[in-house]
């Protein structure tokens, strides 16, 4: 099971485990978007820590309807106890973890400040 809290903002937050290209692991706190139909977001500096190489360009459509060309990378995130390489999407923004990665898990939600998050695969 993976564990995360309800922020202060009202948002469900995720530490994901990820391993940068020294496969050295950390820690990034992101935020559930449901929305977000892809893996995993991460802003410019969390790239450059990682030492990500980018590997291609999506054309991504927006929450407020704007489309924009935005890199693609490969990173290694530890996700129900097993390591799996996803799709990461650079932005500007906080982190974020989309739909295509909470795929096959369920996902809990005490919606209060500090509430549980709780993610488990589905049997």
């Amino acid at each position: 099971m993976i564990n995360g809290f309800i922020s202060a903002n009202r948002e469900a937050v995720l530490k994901l485990t990820v391993f940068s290209s020294a496969e050295l692991p950390k820690e990034v706190d992101a935020v559930i978007d449901t929305g977000f139909n892809e893996y995993v977001t991460l802003t410019p500096e969390q790239i450059s820590e990682f030492g990500l190489i980018r590997r291609a360009y999506i054309h991504a459509s927006l929450g407020d309807g704007n489309f924009v060309s935005l890199p693609v990378y490969t990173i290694d995130i530890l996700w129900h106890g097993q390591l799996r390489s996803v799709d990461v999407l650079e932005t500007n923004n906080e982190p974020l973890i989309g739909l295509a990665l909470l795929y096959g898990s369920r996902v809990l939600l005490d919606v209060v400040d500090g509430g549980s998050v709780a993610v488990s695969p589905l049997s």
